[in-house]
C-alpha cells in the first residue's frame, strides 16, 4: 500500500476514532464504555503497528485537548500508543513477511518471534487466536493495571479499588469485541484485498 493511501486512511480513521471516543461513549474518571475499538482495529489490521501507534496516540492527544473529559495526562497517551503498536503487531496479517525480510527477522531470535507472535496467515481462525492474545494484553493488562496506575497518580484513589471498578467494564468490552471483531476483520480484509492494495 502506498504511503499516500496509508496517510489518507490514517487521517480518516483518526477522525472517526476521535468522534467515537469523545461523542459516542460513556466516560467517567474511572471507566469507559465505547465502540472506539472498531476504528482502532481497522487501523491495526490495515496499517500495522507504526500507524496504529500514531493514530491511537494522536487520537488521545487531540481528543483530550479539543474535547476534554478532564485534565490532560500524558500517561494515557503513552498507553494509547502502546495499545496501537501491540494491536498492529499482532493483528496485521502482512507484518510477518515484512518482519522476516529485515535483518533481525532473519536471525534465530527473530524467527522465533515471528513464529510465536506474528500472524502466520490471514485466516479468520488465526486472527481470532491473535485477537484473544491481544485483548488479554490490552484490556486486562493496559486498560486495567496501567490505566489504574495513571488514575492513582492523578486522583489518589486506591489502586485496588480502581482495578476492581475497571475489571467489570473491561470484561464486558472483551466479550463485545470478541463477537464484533470477526465481522470487522472479514469486511476489512475483503476491502483491503479488493481496493487498498491497488496502486
Amino acid at each position: 500500500m502506498s504511503k499516500i493511501k496509508k496517510t489518507v486512511i490514517s487521517a480518516l480513521l483518526l477522525a472517526i476514532l476521535i468522534i467515537s471516543d469523545r461523542f459516542l461513549s460513556i466516560n467517567t474518571n474511572f471507566f469507559t464504555i465505547n465502540l472506539s475499538f472498531i476504528p482502532s482495529m481497522i487501523v491495526a489490521i490495515l496499517l500495522g503497528p507504526v500507524y496504529g501507534a500514531l493514530v491511537l496516540g494522536l487520537s488521545d492527544y487531540i481528543g483530550a485537548h479539543l474535547f476534554p473529559f478532564g485534565e490532560y495526562f500524558p500517561g494515557f497517551t503513552a498507553s494509547a500508543v502502546l495499545k496501537g503498536f501491540i494491536c498492529g503487531t499482532l493483528l496485521n496479517p502482512g507484518l510477518r513477511e515484512v518482519f522476516k525480510d529485515t535483518k533481525f527477522g532473519q536471525t534465530k531470535i527473530g524467527n522465533i518471534i515471528s513464529k510465536i507472535l506474528l500472524p502466520k496467515d490471514a485466516s479468520i481462525k488465526r486472527f481470532m487466536i491473535n485477537l484473544i492474545f491481544t485483548l488479554v494484553i490490552v484490556r486486562f493488562g493496559i486498560n486495567i493495571f496501567i490505566q489504574a496506575f495513571w488514575l492513582n497518580i492523578l486522583y489518589g484513589r486506591a489502586y485496588i479499588a480502581i482495578i476492581s471498578t475497571r475489571l467489570v467494564t473491561q470484561s464486558i468490552m472483551f466479550v463485545v469485541q470478541i463477537i464484533v471483531a470477526p465481522v470487522i476483520y472479514k469486511l476489512t480484509k475483503k476491502e483491503m484485498d479488493k481496493f487498498l492494495l491497488e496502486e
